[in-house]
């Protein structure tokens, strides 16, 4: 399976989709991006009512870490989902590497 330079193990020609609305990613495997750069991935662990802030569950030596759209961040997944619908992987869902 190809990497793409996110460190994600993706299907040949499958890319991370921007999260319009944040409350749909909750219990996804996303990357939270800063002005275009990856700052951090991890699962989804909760969002805040109105999608303006969510956590992401702590992994391993990482804590939870809140991540607020108002300071200018972007969340990214292979996952698409809707309103009301169960989450459809795009392809095969990403597997994080860390960092090599």
């Amino acid at each position: 399976m190809p990497k793409d330079s996110n460190n994600f193990s993706t299907t040949e020609g499958t890319s991370p989709v921007l999260q319009q609305d944040w409350l749909l990613t909750k219990g996804t495997l996303v990357e939270a991006r800063h002005r275009h750069h990856l700052a951090r991935t991890g699962l989804v662990d909760d969002v805040t009512p109105d999608g303006s802030i969510l956590w992401l569950a702590a992994d391993g030596a990482l804590t939870r870490h809140m991540i607020d759209k108002s300071d200018g961040y972007e969340i990214w997944s292979t996952y698409e989902k809707t309103h009301g619908a169960t989450p459809q992987p795009l392809a095969a869902p990403p597997t994080y590497r860390g960092a090599q």
